[in-house]
């Protein structure tokens, strides 16, 4: 089996046109010899850009002011974050629409949207924390809870999403040890490969790329629990 290593959610600079004009010390002057017609992301097949449309699961920012932007980019995928505590304020409760409106804008505009299943949920003991480098959801209430979240997840935007990432840079809280990850990376893909067989899966989002001593004994326990299959791809964030 092959695994391909991605580089995650480039960070795109476009510039729409390309001025050829200029002046130098001497007084030479460059004339305008053309422009460069962009093309919007409905306008085309394929691209290896994609954009990192992060922490919106955290109101950190605000995908209505800038998505009108995401078109005319020309890139092709963009990544994003689930969110299981704003799908999820108060225990058994969901809502999606924040996620339903964001989803169905970037498929509109033409972009493939890549979604990771993350972070914690406070409102359950054990339930992990929202923030970066949060452990992960320990208790058997808050396991059980992160797995409904899932299974919801995967019902809803069947047809609509097909490419999943499990957690984001675990590597960055010590308690998040190998073995950790590893189990809530197997619950979480099992989830997600029995209601989507052909869904494109994600892995360990290492913040540290070169992190071998992370990557290694979790390949290796997934080798021993026949499910190294479940991983398409391993994300990297260098």
């Amino acid at each position: 089996m092959k695994i391909k290593f991605k580089l995650a959610h480039l960070i795109l600079g476009l510039t729409l046109s390309l001025w050829c004009q200029a002046q130098n010390n001497d007084g030479i002057n460059y004339p305008l010899i053309g422009k460069v017609q962009s093309r919007n992301s409905n306008e085309i097949a394929a691209s290896n850009w994609s954009i990192g449309g992060e922490t919106m699961d955290r109101d950190y920012t605000d995908y209505h002011q800038w998505k009108q932007y995401l078109g005319p980019l020309g890139a092709k995928r963009i990544r994003l974050q689930a969110g299981w505590a704003k799908c999820e304020p108060k225990k058994g409760e969901y809502n999606f629409q924040w996620l339903d409106e964001i989803i169905d804008d970037v498929i509109a505009q033409g972009l493939e949207p890549w979604l990771q299943t993350s972070y914690g949920n406070p409102i359950y003991e054990g339930g992990g924390d929202i923030f970066l480098s949060a452990g992960f959801p320990s208790s058997p209430e808050a396991l059980d809870a992160w797995d409904k979240w899932v299974s919801q997840l995967v019902k809803r935007y069947k047809g609509r999403v097909k490419i999943w990432e499990i957690w984001n840079e675990s590597d960055l809280n010590a308690a998040n040890s190998p073995e950790a990850y590893t189990d809530i990376f197997i619950r979480t893909a099992e989830i997600i490969r029995t209601g989507l067989p052909d869904a494109t899966i994600y892995a360990l989002s290492l913040a540290s790329a070169g992190s071998i001593e992370y990557v290694t004994p979790f390949l290796e326990k997934l080798k021993e629990e026949d499910t190294l299959n479940w991983v398409d791809e391993i994300a990297l964030h260098g």
